[in-house]
């Protein structure tokens, strides 16, 4: 449980609001410190403001929403990027910007799932990934409300902070916490419109003991599938038919990527991060993807 340098430092940093200081951005070290630390400031700005009240909030193409703290949040990070590594580029799911096929770049998600954030739950996350050449070097998804944060670095095991509450030290550990049990499938569906048939189909599965739970609470995708590297569940997600952005699911899938697991297709594909679209299945256990797959499959017929 003990923190590592790296990482006490970080929250020393945040917690005596001190800036990233200067450090050379061709280490990935670095990188991994500058990340861990801009998510951690900008969930903090995300968790002062968890119980204020008329936070304004407008409703994008999409009908998901979208605020003026998010923009916020990407600013901060850029104007700290810039001091950082002025040659990178930054894109951002509020503000934009582009990715480099060659040389570092970083993407954000300042409030992934942003309907939990406005309604005071606890399944939003901020998620930061960092690029060389196109390929994800550092990863970072913290939760606000439960005061955690996963993150990848380019060499060990996924890593989970956990900042003390009700007078608990803080700590840290590697994922995953436990080896998945073969003999029970826990299963965490993402809601989506249109999901009812696969909704039903769990209810029925669960039932008949086929799975031995089911629970559908929302949120942040990115998040859920640290929740799935933490050993525990089976993710399943529709989603769309849009192709995924580079803050959408890098970070997830990455940690549970590096914690022993895969999030795969309902063919049993390894998905695509940065171009994938329809459902996606993640979870350590092989046995239980392929279960949870077939159950999915069958539900959504054509429209998987």
């Amino acid at each position: 449980m003990d923190l590592s340098p790296l990482e006490a430092r970080c929250l020393t940093r945040l917690r005596e609001a001190r800036p990233f200081p200067p450090r050379d951005p061709t280490n990935p070290d670095a990188w991994l410190e500058f990340s861990v630390h801009a998510a951690l400031s900008a969930a903090l700005k995300a968790r002062n403001l968890i119980h204020a009240v008329g936070i304004r909030a407008k409703l994008k193409e999409d009908g998901s929403p979208a605020t003026e703290l998010e923009r916020d949040m990407e600013d901060t990070v850029r104007r700290a990027l810039a001091e950082f590594a002025p040659h990178a580029e930054m894109t951002g799911e509020e503000s934009g910007g582009r990715m480099r096929s060659e040389g570092d770049s970083l993407a954000m998600d300042p409030i992934d799932g942003t309907w939990a954030f406005l309604t005071q739950t606890e399944s939003y996350s901020v998620t930061i990934s960092v690029f060389r050449d196109g390929v994800p070097m550092v990863c970072v998804v913290a939760n606000p409300a439960s005061g955690e944060v996963a993150y990848v670095a380019p060499i060990g095991r996924p890593r989970l902070i956990r900042l003390g509450l009700l007078n608990a030290p803080d700590g840290a550990v590697d994922l995953p916490f436990q080896a998945p049990d073969e003999k029970k499938i826990l299963v965490h569906l993402q809601p989506s419109p249109g999901g009812g048939a696969i909704s039903s189909a769990f209810q029925r599965a669960w039932e008949a003991r086929t799975i031995q739970m089911v629970r559908s609470s929302g949120g942040s995708p990115a998040w859920a599938l640290v929740e799935a590297a933490k050993g525990h569940f089976v993710y399943v997600n529709r989603w769309s038919r849009r192709p995924a952005e580079p803050w959408d699911l890098v970070g997830g899938v990455e940690i549970v990527r590096k914690a022993g697991g895969d999030v795969v297709n309902l063919e049993g594909s390894p998905i695509d991060t940065l171009s994938h679209s329809g459902p996606f299945v993640a979870g350590l256990s092989a046995k239980a993807r392929t279960k949870v797959a077939e159950i999915s499959r069958a539900a959504l017929g054509g429209d998987s």
